[in-house]
């Protein structure tokens, strides 16, 4: 789905300085967007709006052709068809990998269920893995755990908290490839949060700058960071 956000607004309660001041984005279907900036830039508080996890902006928000956020209209976040990965993954260290994925999936036969886990598993190369549990697993292998949950109710976007921050240095070069692989093959508007330019080159085709709260650069990669 596209994704349209026009002046939005919004100020933490107790706070006279917004966090986020007259944002404008648009993104098209399948793109591979980055929110990108330092700590206090704004860019976590944009994607919990988008998510609904915070509503007191003022502002519009469009995801396809449903408005979540507007004057008199706010969508429940699990209604939006948003999928979201954590930064800290959160999966249910009491559930094997299989569970972890099947759990959005309560309106679906379990003819339905177990095949939807199967195209999930096969996505993210995780097959050998379905009944382990979470804590067996390393961090980039939780991580794509996390990702098929969220990708497999079919979401219109899927949004990424820092997709990186909690892997290894070492690690973080094939993973971010890995990433990249599995979102082109899901073929879904993805929006993730950086403050690491690499990860920006490595995922994003077009990347969003934010300072201060305010949007100072939209554009391709190179361009945007220069």
């Amino acid at each position: 789905m596209n994704i349209k956000i026009e002046k939005l607004t919004f100020y933490y309660p107790g706070n006279k300085k917004p966090a986020l001041k007259d944002i404008n984005i648009e993104i098209e279907e399948g793109e591979i967007v980055s929110i990108f900036g330092e700590s206090g830039s704004g860019k976590s508080t944009l994607l919990r709006l988008i998510a609904g996890l915070e509503h007191k902006g003022s502002g519009v928000i469009e995801i396809g052709k449903n408005r979540v956020l507007g004057p008199n209209s706010f969508v429940l976040p699990e209604k939006r068809g948003v999928g979201m990965v954590f930064q800290d993954y959160a999966l249910f260290p009491n559930m094997k990998v299989e569970k972890n994925i099947a759990f959005g999936l309560s309106k679906m036969s379990i003819g339905e269920k177990k095949k939807r886990v199967k195209e999930m598993l096969e996505l993210v190369n995780l097959e050998p893995y379905a009944n382990k549990y979470p804590y067996e697993l390393s961090g980039g292998q939780q991580q794509r755990v996390a990702l098929a949950r969220a990708l497999a109710p079919a979401p219109g976007c899927l949004l990424l908290d820092e997709p990186f921050s909690n892997l290894d240095s070492d690690l973080q070069v094939k993973i971010r490839s890995e990433l990249k692989d599995i979102l082109l093959k899901a073929q879904v508007t993805t929006i993730f949060v950086t403050h690491d330019r690499e990860d920006v080159r490595a995922l994003a085709d077009r990347v969003a700058v934010l300072k201060e709260g305010s949007l100072v650069k939209m554009g391709k990669v190179e361009e945007a960071l220069s």
